[in-house]
């Protein structure tokens, strides 16, 4: 494949990404108009862009077409969003290694999306804070600089996503912070040695970014002014307080060339007699956009919600702050070891429609690794696609979102689809979204917190069903890898989900035989847990860091064991060496009271403090 025409633009992104093996030759136009044209005719071909991203979605379709055995055709497609891109968190342990970041920056440039966001709390060094990001994995300026380079040649904005208020726990805990710490999580508002210490995060970021943007965090500084701030200045009001603290860092951000974005929650908790986010009642101050600094953009993070009206009314509140509004969808890449593509499609539909109905024109999808990152990022390279056909595509159905997929990565949507197992259908089990493998996996045997809710369901021949599917499934090419875990991983579950039930009810019969058969099959859990155990530090060696994963190390570990011991204890028992199961005795109860047989992932994640 060779091009010509207005190339000096496209060339070193189209040395990276062109495929080498077919054979022909494409005018490059560069236009005027928003809009991409892919046309081929009598065997000319001509991809006709206006922005850089656009020619590599473009080339992407070219290439496919000619690929396809097409001669004539044209493609015309026409970008809706400003900036459509994704933020990767890299502050939840899993730090991806720059060639991670590089393979992942391809896969947005094939597809079209323009902007990459690097959420880092801690995870960047900074050399006058030689803690901060200590043991973390923390990027050196060098690395983010070679990131940046990369993505230049893509046509794809790095951003930094930094914090400045909350979210600095896995640094505060230092005893260098102590000074400038308001409480376990935020920092101390009105404290010299804090903006200090804030300012060196904007000089860092300076010498490593070259865009004009910049994410300063802000969200969910819970308790801020209540901590030391409290004991040393006694009770302000929190509005100001955190309009003053505002004000000193967007003068920080504008002193090194930087134009800030927030996340907007801390006002509307603060407005909201119940302190929640999405609360269309919650009263905001009559000069809330004078608390604002100008050119401080508002992002309104939202991937729960599946009413429409609650996403129009907080765009309508958005718009009275009167400051610019960036969307933040999600790809729900943080509820256990696999991606739930059924939150991400029914939540990115209801937002980014609101979007286009209310003229927000910079979105992007947040693919947090909250609880340890169990997730790899690459499984939600499908939700990073449905990004792009909102924003390129007038065809939202399935089959144009698989086709496009299939065009830009060469990937199967009908596979990655699987890996999203805990897709019940059940309503009660997506209003709380409740992760039920991930309950299973991380349940004690003996202590089944859990099985009171999971006998409402048939589990067995639910994750059956996933796990028969998965093991048909052909090669996935370079992301096999993430078939083989997910496969390990339903096995586990396919293996435990109703264990608890039987194991109570063989005690309370007296079912020797069964008790001993339980064990058999707590040994083998044991063996399937090293397994998965063994894949899940490849993947994660394979791509981030070795920070972090000492957590999930731990917490496999850990089942490993106690399968083994649980089948002892069972041992122990039938030889006569105990007199009773005292773990089996108690009454098993909901979780989380009487009401709630379906768990929120959150309340999911306390039973893993083992």
């Amino acid at each position: 494949m060779k091009i010509y025409g207005d190339i000096k633009e496209v060339k070193k992104g189209f040395d990276i990404l062109a495929d080498k093996s077919v054979k022909a030759d494409i005018e490059v136009r560069k236009m005027k108009r928003e809009r991409i044209e892919v046309v081929g005719k009598d065997g000319k071909y001509t991809i006709k862009y206006k922005i850089l991203p656009e020619f590599f979605r473009a080339l992407s379709i070219m290439t496919y077409q000619i690929k396809s055995g097409k001669k004539d055709f044209k493609i015309v497609e026409k970008r809706k969003f400003d900036t459509c891109g994704i933020m990767a968190d890299m502050s939840r342990n899993a730090v991806l290694k720059v060639d991670s970041v590089k393979r992942l920056l391809r896969y947005m440039a094939k597809m079209g999306l323009n902007m990459l966001m690097l959420y880092t709390e801690d995870t960047y060094k900074m050399e006058k804070y030689p803690y901060f990001g200590y043991f973390r994995g923390a990027y050196e300026k060098e690395e983010l600089k070679e990131i940046v380079s990369y993505a230049e040649k893509l046509g794809v904005e790095v951003i930094p996503c930094i914090q400045t208020l909350g979210h600095l726990g896995r640094t505060l805990r230092w005893p260098y912070a102590w000074r400038i710490k308001d409480n376990n999580e935020v920092l101390l508002i009105d404290e010299e040695k804090t903006y200090e210490f804030i300012e060196e995060m904007f000089k860092t970021c300076r010498e490593c970014f070259k865009t004009n943007k910049i994410h300063v965090g802000m969200d969910e500084a819970h308790g801020v002014g209540l901590g030391n701030y409290l004991t040393k200045h006694g009770l302000q009001d929190r509005f100001e307080l955190l309009s003053r603290h505002l004000g000193r860092v967007a003068d920080l951000a504008k002193k090194y060339g930087f134009e800030p974005m927030m996340w907007s929650d801390m006002f509307m908790r603060l407005g909201s007699q119940s302190g929640g986010y999405y609360d269309l009642n919650a009263k905001l101050p009559k000069n809330i956009s004078s608390l604002i600094p100008d050119k401080m953009s508002m992002v309104y993070w939202d991937y729960y919600n599946l009413s429409e009206d609650v996403c129009d009314g907080m765009i309508e509140i958005h718009k009275k702050m009167g400051k610019p509004i960036v969307f933040a969808g999600g790809i729900w890449t943080w509820t256990g070891f696999q991606v739930n593509y059924e939150k991400t499609f029914a939540t990115t539909e209801v937002g980014l429609n609101a979007c286009l109905k209310h003229g927000v024109k910079d979105v992007f999808a947040t693919m947090w690794g909250d609880d340890g990152a169990e997730c790899s990022i690459f499984e939600g390279l499908l939700g990073l696609q449905l990004y792009a056909e909102y924003n390129y595509s007038e065809d939202r159905s399935d089959k144009h979102l698989a086709e496009m997929f299939k065009v830009c990565t060469g990937l199967d949507m009908d596979a990655f689809l699987l890996l999203s197992i805990d897709t019940f259908n059940d309503s009660r089990c997506r209003e709380r979204n409740a992760t039920i493998s991930k309950q299973v996996y991380y349940q004690l045997i003996m202590e089944g917190l859990f099985d009171k809710h999971h006998a409402l369901l048939d589990l067995k021949k639910h994750y059956k069903q996933y796990l028969t599917k998965l093991n048909k499934l052909p090669p996935q090419g370079e992301f096999e890898y993430l078939f083989e875990e997910a496969r390990l991983y339903t096995q586990i579950i396919y293996e435990k989900c109703n264990s608890g039930n039987r194991l109570v009810e063989a005690y309370q019969a007296n079912d020797r035989k069964a008790l001993a058969k339980l064990a058999k099959e707590f040994d083998h859990l044991s063996e399937s847990y090293k397994k998965h155990h063994d894949k899940v530090a490849e993947i994660w060696y394979a791509n981030n860091k070795p920070f972090g994963f000492e957590v999930i190390d731990e917490r496999i570990f850990a089942h490993e064991g106690l399968s083994k011991r649980a089948a002892q204890r069972i041992r122990d028992y039938l030889d006569g060496k105990v007199e009773k199961l005292e773990e089996l005795e108690q009454p098993r109860l909901w979780f989380a009271g009487p009401g709630m047989p379906f768990v929120h992932n959150y309340f999911a994640s306390m039973i893993m403090r083992i």
